[in-house]
């Protein structure tokens, strides 16, 4: 009885003894299990937090170069429109310009005469060139001379293919006024030719002044179309107007003046007297200048 009891005493140690290695083993199994986990989960977690880095990055490319992109288009089309503005502004510009010098030169234009030349200026356009003429001078003094009438004013007569006549033109049955041609009379032209003209047309100036006594305008507002002598009919004769006759004294080869009926350009001049004439200060005793000014 007692070597079994001891027996069983013996077993029952050694079945505690092999569940505790049991409990053990499973123990240690659980805790490396448990680690496992533990390791399996740093693992993911880890690779989740590379994966949402890498996301994150990706975005931050995209998003830049699309920033690029739009700003480049951006770009691109801020110099498209530059250029185009600038080009549409330059075509503006010269539009207006040319609508301003066409009305300028609509509304602001003007014509003169430049006797004793048949040539404009350089800044003046040519409208027609040709012969002075005027009713011939009236000698008080010829008591043949029974003519009252006629204009005082001289005339640009045109030449060669510039005269007209209509059909209707015929020979007056009346008494009317001559046109004669106008013959220099002055000691600084010798003989006795014919006297040129020029009809001149100017644009952006709209008057003409005539100033006698003067060879340069009165400012720099002004141009100057050209300068000469003041001149008209002689003392004697019948009045006429006083025109500005260009300094060259230009004249119209072969026409020395032969005829009686003649009109006549003589020089204008002052005579510094208390008596008559003009103040001696600023006058003297001489032949007048002219200039022919626009504006």
């Amino acid at each position: 009885m007692v070597h079994t009891d001891q027996g069983r005493q013996e077993n029952q140690q050694e079945s505690q003894q092999e569940n505790q290695q049991d409990h053990q083993q499973d123990h240690q199994q659980a805790a490396y299990n448990l680690n496992c986990d533990q390791d399996n989960r740093a693992r993911n977690d880890q690779s989740v937090g590379q994966y949402k880095i890498w996301l994150i990055t990706l975005s931050i490319a995209v998003a830049i170069l699309t920033a690029l992109v739009i700003a480049t288009i951006g770009l691109v089309c801020y110099v498209l429109i530059s250029q185009q503005t600038e080009q549409l502004q330059q075509e503006i510009s010269q539009l207006q310009g040319r609508l301003d010098t066409h009305l300028t030169n609509e509304i602001t234009s003007t014509t003169y005469t430049r006797w004793g030349s048949n040539v404009c200026p350089s800044n003046a356009t040519l409208v027609y060139n040709g012969i002075t003429g005027r009713s011939h001078d009236k000698d008080n003094d010829n008591d043949n001379d029974n003519e009252n009438g006629g204009g005082s004013n001289y005339q640009c007569m045109p030449m060669g293919n510039n005269v007209q006549y209509n059909s209707e033109t015929t020979t007056s049955t009346y008494g009317g006024s001559i046109m004669s041609a106008t013959e220099y009379r002055t000691s600084l032209r010798s003989g006795g030719h014919d006297v040129p003209c020029a009809v001149c047309f100017v644009t952006s100036r709209s008057t003409v002044l005539m100033i006698p006594a003067r060879y340069e305008c009165l400012d720099s507002t002004w141009t100057k179309e050209y300068d000469g002598y003041l001149m008209t009919s002689p003392s004697g004769h019948y009045r006429s107007t006083y025109e500005c006759v260009d300094r060259s004294l230009d004249v119209i080869d072969g026409t020395m003046g032969t005829g009686t009926y003649r009109a006549y350009f003589y020089h204008v001049q002052t005579v510094c007297s208390s008596d008559y004439g003009l103040p001696c200060l600023p006058y003297q005793s001489s032949i007048l200048q002219c200039v022919v000014c626009t504006k």
